[in-house]
Formats: C-alpha cells, structure tokens, sequence
C-alpha cells in the first residue's frame, strides 16, 4: 500500500507541476510583473530605485538585472522573469514541506501532499506562477530554519539571524516577526541558565547584526540611499497599510476562500489539542507559526494574493496534525481519505490547466506591449501604467504608477505624509518633469493617474497640441511631431 501511496503522490505533483507551467505560459502578466520588471529595466540602467524613479519594494532590483540587460525583445524578460521566480518558489515549497516533516507527524507522504493540496490550488497557483521575488525570500527564511531545527552547533542562532535577516531586508518584509518568535520560544522552552541564554541571544544578534550589515554594503555598492530606501519601502508601506480603506483585508480574504481557510483552521485545532494533550509547551517552530498567522491576518490589510498566497502556504505545515488526527479516529478509512485528497487535487490541477490552456491573455498582452516599443525610439519618454507598460522606456515621471484603495487613498496622499518625497509629486514638479522630458505617447486611462498628477498632464496634453487616438482599443495621445510615424505604424497592424 505504501508504494500506491507514493505513486498517487507522484500523479499529484505531475499533474499540479503541469497545471503550473499552463499557468506560466498563457495567463497575462499582472499589474506588478510588469512594474517590476520595468524597475528592473531602470536599474540596469544605471538609474537608482527611489532616487530617480518611484519604487515600494525592497531593493532586489540589480540582482535581476542579468535577466534582462541583454534581451534583444524587452516583452521577453517578462517570461524570465517568471522562471526565476519559479526557481526561488521550488525552493521554497521543499523548504515547507521539510518543516512538516520535521514538526509534524505521518512522514514525508503526508508532508508533502499537505504543501502540495495548498500550493495547487487555483488560487495559490496563480500567486507562485507570477514573477515575485519573494519565493526566494520564503525559501532563504524557510531553509534558516531548517537548519535551525536539524542542527546541534552553537552558531546556529546566528545563520537564522543572518539568513532570515537577509530575507527579511531583501526580499520579503513581511517576514520580520516570524524569526524572533522562534528564538524567543526557543529559549522560553529550553529553560537554559542565564550564560547559556545569553550566549544563545548574542549569537541570533550576530547574526541578524550581519544581515544588516550585509544590506548596507549591499546599498552602497548599488549607491542606493539608505534613508530613501526606508522612506518608500518601510514608511510607505506602514503608512498606505494604515490609511487603507480594506480594513482587515487579510482576514476577509481568508474567511473568503473556504476551500482552504477551513481546513486550515480544523488543522490549527487538532494541533492544539495535540499540544494539549502532549502536556508540554509546543515546539518553537509551529507555536511561532501560529502567533505569526495571527498576527498577519490581524494586522495586514491587504487582501491580495502576494499576502494570502505565503499565509496559507505557511499554514500547510499544520496539515500532518490534522491528518494523524483523522486517522487516529478512522484508520481502516485512512488509504481512502488520502488517496480521496490525491484525486481531489489531481482534478483541481486538471480543470484549471483545461481553463488557463484557453487563455490568450498573455500574447495579447505580450502583442500590444511589442506594439508599443515598435512606434516609440529607444531614447523616447512617454507616461502610462502598468500593466500596459513597455519594459525598456523611461518614463517622464518620476512616480510611474499609482495605487489606492476603495477608501480612494492614492500613492500622492501617501507620499505627501513623507518629507524626503513629497516634492516629488507637487504641481511644479510634475510640470518642470513634463517640460524636460515631455511624453511621445501618453496613455488615457484617467483613473489610473492621481490626481494632481492628471490635472496637470491634461493641461499639458490640451497646451502642446498631442493629438487623441486608439491603438488596439486603448485610448492615447500622440506628441504632434511623432503623428505621422504613429498612422504608419497603426496602419501597417
């Protein structure tokens, strides 16, 4: 029975890898592939994030530049992109099923099916197949830990402090809470006299000492200014979470998806009561876990898929508790419920490969973009959002995107609130940057600009005579002098 087990695992991860890679190659790029991968684009060259164009995420960027320097077809390093990304998140899904396995009970089949019922769902899917650099933030983290929990040496409190340290700093903020909490609880668990406990605490502030350390020399060699990269990473972040009309939108996204917030909580129960029952503290690992799921969906309110994606990943690995619990209850109907789990999954992965294989989101996407570099110079500016955003051209502003949410908060207000930036977005400065570099090709979406940055863009448009168009059913405004290139271009499609 234990070789059928493996086998239907096997099917399992066949069938969620080739759902995966559908995914990868038919679904459109989303609103922040695009934007990062333009961040990207910049930084290769040789403009800095924050200083000379607007970014929230942490500073990766010249760590892609590879990926993209050297492309003949710009549109193209979108696809890399995604791979890499794909790259960082195998790691990171092996790295959450070794925690399982090490933290809960059943063995590596049920380790395993527990990450992969979570990560092949369609709505999990659709987060691991676009090109965020977070996974291997995840893996870095997920992988610290792994060590942490195998290994008997002194200095291991000081590789989690560096390797989640640089995670946290690099790729993925939302990890901060998470490595403390599984020092502390540590320490509270293993009751050590006070020289062992502070030896212990030196190492883990070694460590995450290093990581710091390791970033600045990481910004300086980039010439990425520290105070800025706080201003629109941390500050920006906290203050446009704060101000969010979502509420708690985390929580409401997960209460939202049944399917996997319900097994998800009967998992956290059953291992609660395992605990219980045990009569003993829980171990760091899943006791931390459980404090930083909760204080995610508490505290964030985002309610997107780069946010629910990890928080349920990360929950997976309560799975094995929830299934020794089940069987304990009906063994004879165990081979059933997990081969029923195999087969559950084999079939989510086969329809959602059957709907993304009809998709042709992506090459249109991918067409309109080329169309863009193909009426437009290499040297040109032009102002528009992603994602209908070409990777290699400059943009005439400095802030190239705009978000808000349904309390009608913009990126404007936000920066407002920040004095190093809020120059940034002012009247005067969004008319000294339209008359350095005034756009070739402006797209009209209104309600995708803030709005003073709109006021000003339409009396500039209105001014200098651009003239109003439709290419492929987007509306746009062409600067007079590149008309006639514009009709040759619209026409010969």
């Amino acid at each position: 029975m234990t070789r059928f087990r493996y086998l239907a695992l096997a099917l399992v991860l066949i069938a969620g890898a080739t759902a995966w890679g559908i995914l990868i190659t038919h679904c459109d790029y989303n609103y922040d592939e695009v934007l990062r991968a333009h961040s990207v684009w910049l930084t290769s060259q040789g403009l800095q994030p924050y200083h000379d164009f607007f970014e929230c995420h942490p500073p990766y960027f010249a760590l892609l530049t590879p990926f993209v320097r050297d492309q003949a077809d710009s549109v193209a390093s979108l696809m890399t992109l995604r791979l890499v990304a794909v790259a960082g998140n195998l790691l990171f899904l092996a790295g959450l099923a070794t925690l399982a396995r090490i933290n809960g009970v059943g063995g590596w089949p049920v380790a395993v099916l527990g990450t992969a019922l979570v990560a092949f769902h369609p709505a999990i899917l659709e987060y691991l197949g676009e090109s965020r650099i977070d996974g291997w933030g995840y893996a870095l983290a997920t992988w610290s830990i792994v060590w942490l929990l195998r290994s008997q040496r002194t200095w291991r409190y000081a590789a989690l402090g560096v390797g989640t340290g640089i995670a946290t700093l690099l790729f993925c903020p939302k990890l901060a809470l998470l490595p403390p909490m599984i020092f502390l609880i540590e320490q509270i668990r293993r009751r050590s006299v006070l020289r062992i406990a502070l030896r212990d605490f030196a190492m883990y502030a070694i460590g995450a000492a290093a990581a710091g350390g390791l970033f600045g020399c990481w910004l300086a060699a980039n010439g990425i200014n520290l105070n800025l990269t706080f201003a629109c990473v941390a500050r920006y972040n906290s203050l446009y979470n704060f101000h969010s009309g979502f509420g708690r939108g985390l929580l409401h996204q997960i209460m939202a998806m049944p399917t996997l917030s319900l097994p998800v909580l009967a998992a956290l129960l059953t291992w609660a009561v395992h605990c219980f029952r045990a009569k003993t503290l829980p171990a760091a690992y899943p006791l931390a876990l459980a404090l930083w799921l909760l204080t995610q969906a508490l505290m964030v309110s985002y309610p997107y898929k780069q946010y629910y994606g990890p928080w349920f990943l990360f929950a997976s690995g309560f799975f094995p508790f929830l299934y020794s619990t089940l069987e304990s209850l009906a063994r004879r109907t165990m081979f059933a419920v997990f081969f029923g789990l195999c087969g559950l999954s084999i079939s989510l992965s086969a329809v959602s490969a059957h709907n993304w294989v009809q998709s042709h989101q992506l090459k249109n996407e991918e067409g309109f973009l080329r169309t863009l570099n193909e009426i437009t110079n290499p040297e040109d500016y032009i102002v528009t959002v992603p994602p209908l955003h070409p990777i290699d051209r400059r943009d005439t502003f400095y802030l190239f995107f705009n978000t808000y949410d349904p309390a009608g908060h913009e990126t404007e207000e936000t920066l407002d609130e920040i004095p190093l930036l809020r120059h940034h977005v002012s009247e005067q400065r969004y008319r000294e940057e339209l008359k350095a570099h005034p756009p070739v090709l402006v797209i009209l979406w209104p309600d995708s600009y803030p709005r003073r940055q709109k006021a000003v863009l339409g009396q500039f448009l209105q001014e200098n005579g651009y003239v109003k168009a439709m290419l492929e059913a987007v509306p746009v405004a062409v600067r007079p002098d590149r008309l006639d290139r514009f009709s040759s271009r619209h026409a010969e499609k």
